[in-house]
């Protein structure tokens, strides 16, 4: 009699969740869709982080419970650890600035507000994680409509120009420049084709693959490509096992991050520019879309990259004062190498890949954001680095509830 009247409260719990979830969820999905006509509206995702902050110190005392230490609480203390390193930086060399707090707030942001929102899922309580698919769902819907209205009489203009003209299409594809991307859509749309593949929704899937390559950007597209090959590779026998090597794959991820950032140097010493300039007939410059002088920039003024790094924001302010008119650097593993330094980059790749290592899906994931913070500095756009974090929450497998795999959805 007990048992049975604990597993009606259990499920009325979750019905009442299921509401309250979505009551967060929801008006994020409307700010997304509204952004390119409201350009003011976009400011309201700043707000989430204090409401879920609220949200968290409500739940704990009205229910008496401790903080939740899922996933997002593990990546909440990474990011308080180097934020507070950096911090000690700046006290260190006797400068602070506004930058600073500024990318501080924009990396804990999304984090925040997921955070909060583990509140309102509790597996141990509803036994599913459907709701979450659901939330995906309006998440989703919200991205496709903010890229019809950021860029769509552009878009049907873009492609009756190619269709007169198809060269276009090839300069469009080495500059990146077509005229039909998306900005931060794209790569949430990127995100979602990749989540949408992975759980099996082929409708989804063939619809936000459309789009992300109507909203032509060549690195999410690689993107898109590396992470699929990736996850149908891990599904067979021979490399499924690369899943237990939870210490040994994150470190080889590290060490290829690393020569990455060696090869940034090298480009941004021009060492390759005649090699660029014979293969596209074009300046490396404008092949990168003005990188490479933002990498110039902010190399020039440092005789060396400190142990612990130059400070988070660093690189920014330096772009600011130099007015070249790129106000980042164009690259989250450059950014971080720099400020971070190279012993906290090392812990920053490192982690985010151990946090990861979890499943196939969760995997392709980050090696989809890897692909990203190799020439944007996606780590501080809000709406893509809360879908980075919500998705791999929903893929996250806990004790007390069935693995996503198990788990049967229908749309």
């Amino acid at each position: 009699m007990h048992q049975e009247y604990a597993h009606t409260l259990k499920e009325s719990t979750g019905r009442r969740r299921l509401p309250l979830f979505l009551l967060f969820l929801t008006p994020y999905a409307l700010v997304l869709a509204l952004m390119p006509v409201l350009p003011n509206v976009h400011y309201m995702r700043y707000m989430l982080p204090v409401l879920s902050t609220a949200l968290i110190f409500l739940v704990l005392s009205v229910r008496n419970i401790k903080l939740q230490k899922n996933v997002i609480y593990s990546f909440l203390k990474l990011f308080l650890f180097l934020i507070a390193i950096s911090f000690l930086t700046f006290l260190w060399h006797g400068e602070i600035y506004l930058r600073f707090f500024q990318e501080a707030y924009f990396i804990l942001a999304p984090l925040i507000f997921m955070y909060g929102l583990t509140y309102l899922h509790d597996d141990k309580e509803t036994g599913t994680r459907d709701h979450l698919h659901t939330g995906a769902i309006i998440i989703f819907w919200g991205v496709v409509l903010g890229y019809l209205l950021f860029g769509g009489q552009q878009t049907v203009s873009t492609i009756s120009s190619i269709a007169k003209d198809p060269s276009r299409l090839l300069l469009g594809i080495i500059t990146s420049d077509i005229g039909t991307e998306g900005g931060a859509y794209t790569f949430a749309l990127s995100f979602f084709t990749i989540y949408f593949f992975t759980t099996k929704k082929k409708r989804y899937f063939l619809l936000s693959l459309f789009l992300s390559i109507l909203a032509f950007k060549r690195i999410a597209l690689a993107g898109i490509g590396v992470s699929i090959l990736i996850y149908w590779l891990l599904q067979l026998k021979t490399f499924h096992s690369i899943l237990n090597q939870r210490n040994l794959f994150p470190a080889t991820m590290v060490g290829l991050n690393l020569a990455v950032i060696a090869l940034q140097f090298m480009l941004s010493r021009g060492i390759f520019n005649s090699a660029i300039q014979d293969v596209t007939g074009l300046p490396a410059n404008m092949v990168f879309m003005g990188r490479l002088n933002a990498y110039n920039t902010v190399l020039e003024t440092l005789e060396r990259v400190p142990l612990l790094g130059i400070g988070l924001g660093k690189t920014s302010q330096i772009l600011a004062e130099a007015d070249i008119g790129l106000a980042h650097i164009h690259s989250d593993l450059l950014k971080y190498f720099l400020e971070f330094g190279p012993v906290l980059f090392c812990v920053w790749i490192f982690a985010f890949y151990r946090f990861s290592m979890v499943n196939s899906k969760n995997l392709v994931l980050m090696l989809f954001l890897n692909v990203l913070f190799l020439t944007d500095n996606v780590s501080i756009y809000f709406e893509i680095m809360f879908l980075f974090f919500f998705l791999g929450y929903f893929n996250y497998p806990t004790k007390d509830a069935p693995k996503q795999e198990t788990i049967k959805l229908t749309y």
